[in-house]
């Protein structure tokens, strides 16, 4: 019975060392995988932080690619618009040749210029962009924008 009493004490007490020594064992490894927790942490911020970077890229890209549309958009409309004022340019051009030969052939009594110089009875033979030729008693006179008033110069569609 002595035995059986001192085999039962020897088992339970290797059975005691056993559990103790797994127990050590596991607490080693709860500490182990916690730090592994803790570095797959790291690594998962690490990665959220990348993420939310390439996101942002992402978007500003688009909003890139938006505002390049729209200038796209305004540089077509733009072009539009240089065809259309080149147009009411060209419209505007033949209108005031066409308001100017109307003049061509009148006769002013009396052409008072810019420095005061006066011209009676003048047939106004030329009127073209670069200025005004007339016919008096004296001769024929070129006559540049410039030198006429401004009165008369609105009147011949002069700028």
């Amino acid at each position: 019975m002595k035995n059986l009493i001192a085999l039962i004490l020897f088992a339970s007490g290797l059975a005691g060392w056993y559990f103790y020594d797994q127990l050590e064992k596991m607490k080693e490894d709860l500490e182990d995988s916690r730090r592994n927790i803790a570095a797959y942490e790291k690594t998962l911020e690490a990665r959220r932080t990348e993420f939310q970077t390439l996101v942002g890229a992402l978007e500003l890209q688009k909003k890139t690619e938006f505002r390049k549309a729209e200038i796209a958009a305004m540089k077509g409309k733009a072009a539009e618009a240089r065809v259309e004022s080149q147009k009411v340019r060209g419209e505007q051009k033949q209108i005031i040749v066409s308001l100017r030969q109307r003049l061509v052939g009148q006769v002013l009594p009396e052409l008072v210029l810019a420095d005061g110089r006066k011209l009676f009875n003048v047939r106004i033979s030329k009127l073209d962009d670069t200025g005004l030729a007339v016919t008096s008693t004296s001769g024929v006179t070129k006559l540049r924008p410039a030198e006429l008033s401004a009165d008369l110069r609105r009147r011949l569609y002069f700028p």
